[in-house]
């Protein structure tokens, strides 16, 4: 019998240029999967100062 996991992906799309801005991988369907895939845009769209 082999190990199969299954892998989810949230993906963040910015509607114009309708490109990807953030993304997530987890085993595991919950709400942290899809709060990441934000942060990641969020900190894509907006770097830190400095």
């Amino acid at each position: 019998m082999s190990d199969l996991r299954a892998f989810y992906a949230q993906p963040e799309y910015e509607p114009e240029p309708r490109r990807i801005v953030g993304w997530a991988m987890a085993e595991h369907m919950r709400t942290e999967l899809v709060t990441d895939a934000l942060a990641m845009a969020l900190h894509q769209r907006r770097p830190e100062a400095g």
